[in-house]
């Protein structure tokens, strides 16, 4: 009887409530599914990984040709694994394979069982990557068909593989290959193909690329390669077989749990994550407050952009009733954070709320102490829930901080969170600033407008300290990676004349910036003020001046208008 053998990986992700049930039992089928526990069974050893796990699939009413092997496991709770596929190809089943003693090869035309060329081997069962080389040195220039086969010990003859080749007039080096390419499934013909970079030469062997796949259906593929030398002679194309699987499942974003009985999906109670692929032993402190003395059911399950996972179920007993209403903190998505800084945490609350009833999420002092708690969060909510909270802006720095919930309605303490929570205070610049240059092209220096003392600096432009027109960010992150931004823009002071209360230029609301011009502000007087515009109690200063049409100034009181730049050109104000 033909078996084959086949190694099972097995592997088990989980959110780490309680301990994993043990897999206890597994089975295989070929082809057709006989149902769940119907299988050929697979002796294992329980526990909750079985690796290397190695067993014989009987072939013996297994027909010739391709065929899948399935197989799946299931755990002390009676949940199933996923059924994994091997695809296989059943030979002519034969007793002890006779070894191989004689192979040979002809050109063209077949000279008779064993008159052709003989080729030297070992005596085996297998010899395959027999290496030989066939003589084809008095082979004319031409198309000729080279023909291999071989001999057991019974003397029975394989099959007379054949290979198509073409003979060229002798050169005196190889061409270097200069294109490859490939296709999946239909050819679009030589030079059609998705071309595979590389670098031309003799031998582009290890050639490494990454076929697109993404738009392929799920299921079996060709996948096909060839390669063509700088006389445009391709090679033979070369072909794969592949089985393109479902994609993975997306990003973990929700999970859920529940006791004994089914609330629905999306239903349960909820425990705040941030998304992600992965969570190995993720601590859930989960509330047992109300359930009776006597076994009792976990059920605990997780939800991806594909869809909820399998509900995984937990047997658990309680020994001793514990009375509501009790509140904790079963997650906090954050723990490392910044004031400022937002996070989520969820809570699982027992016993009964009103409608009106409001839960508040409460910050510790540093100490891990609640004589004055900080509210961060609140949810008006009946049941356990999921809540936003933002951290006030400085706080002291500090890793023994802690949350709670508290409700109003009924009013109820909850439990201060198992885990603390570090909180770094973070730098502060001060506030956004504008600078001013004279003329167009002019630089200035950043580096004075801000205190970066102990701080890692990051100006968005290379050169802060020669900074023309423009905005320019300056971004500061302290030891614990909390960071401020502040933006400096750097521009032309430009005030129009509006008049709107008066004539007088020294005053401030009578110019479109609100503030008198000083030696760096360039002046424009338009034609249609209010009022025309008269320096009359002091005297003026301006970097420039343009009248517009219409536009006047006039001097009184002996003042005088002093004009400090000489710039060329001169903005218009647009």
């Amino acid at each position: 009887m033909q078996k084959l053998l086949l190694i099972i990986l097995c592997w088990v992700w989980s959110v780490q409530a309680i301990a994993q049930p043990n897999i206890t039992k597994a089975e295989y089928y070929i082809d057709s599914d006989p149902g769940f526990g119907s299988g050929t069974d697979i002796p294992v050893a329980a526990g909750i990984n079985v690796v290397d796990q190695s067993f014989a699939v009987a072939l013996g009413a297994v027909p010739v040709g391709l065929h899948a092997v399935f197989i799946r496991s299931k755990n002390a709770v009676g949940s199933w694994s996923v059924t994994n596929p091997l695809f296989f190809y059943r030979q002519t089943a034969t007793g002890s394979a006779p070894n191989i003693t004689k192979a040979e090869y002809y050109f063209d035309n077949d000279p008779g069982f064993g008159l052709a060329t003989n080729i030297t081997l070992t005596a085996g069962t297998n010899i395959q990557d027999l290496n030989f080389n066939p003589a084809i040195v008095s082979l004319p220039v031409g198309l000729h068909v080279l023909s291999v086969r071989s001999r057991d010990a019974n003397g029975s003859w394989s099959l007379t593989n054949q290979l198509l080749f073409f003979k060229k007039t002798s050169i005196t080096s190889a061409p270097n290959i200069t294109k490859a390419e490939y296709y999946l499934d239909n050819d679009p013909g030589f030079g059609f193909a998705t071309a595979i970079p590389l670098t031309a030469g003799v031998d582009v062997q290890d050639l490494g690329f990454a076929p697109a796949i993404q738009n392929l259906a799920i299921g079996l593929h060709v996948l096909n390669l060839r390669s063509s030398n700088a006389l445009v002679n391709w090679s033979v194309t070369n072909q794969l077989l592949f089985y393109k699987t479902p994609p993975a499942p997306g990003g973990i974003t929700a999970i859920e749990y529940f006791y004994d009985s089914e609330p629905g999906f999306g239903q349960g109670i909820p425990v705040a994550i941030n998304e992600t692929t992965n969570l190995p032993d993720y601590l859930v402190p989960v509330n047992i407050t109300g359930l009776t003395v006597g076994p009792h059911k976990m059920f605990l399950r997780s939800r991806s952009s594909n869809g909820w996972s399998i509900t995984n179920i937990f047997p658990f007993d309680v020994n001793t009733a514990a009375a509501t209403p009790f509140i904790n903190i079963n997650s906090i998505t954050n723990k490392e954070n910044c004031t400022w800084s937002q996070f989520r945490i969820s809570f699982h609350a027992t016993g009964n709320y009103l409608p009106n009833n409001t839960f508040t999420v409460q910050l510790s002092d540093s100490s891990g102490d609640f004589i004055s708690p900080i509210n961060i969060g609140q949810v008006t909510a009946q049941q356990s829930s999921i809540v936003s909270c933002q951290l006030p802006a400085h706080l002291v720095s500090s890793r023994a901080y802690r949350l709670r919930v508290v409700s109003s309605n009924t009013a109820v303490i909850g439990v201060a969170s198992l885990d603390s929570v570090n909180i770094h205070d973070r730098p502060e610049l001060g506030n956004d600033t504008t600078v001013f240059i004279v003329c167009a092209g002019e630089t200035l220096n950043l580096l004075p407008l801000y205190n970066t003392s102990g701080l890692f600096s990051n100006w968005s432009t290379a050169t802060p300290t020669q900074a023309g027109a423009g905005s320019h960010t300056l971004i500061v992150t302290n030891i614990y990676g909390c960071r401020d931004t502040a933006l400096a823009t750097v521009k032309q002071d430009v005030a129009f004349w509006t008049g709107i209360m008066s004539s007088d230029w020294h005053l401030a609301a009578n110019w479109s910036t609100l503030k008198i011009p000083t030696a760096k502000t360039h002046v424009i007087i338009p034609g249609n003020a209010i009022n025309n515009c008269e320096i009359v109690n002091a005297e003026a200063f301006a970097a420039s001046v343009q009248l517009r049409s219409a536009g006047n100034i006039a001097l009184r009181n002996n003042h005088t208008l002093v004009i400090i730049a000489n710039c060329n050109p001169l903005p218009t104000g647009l």
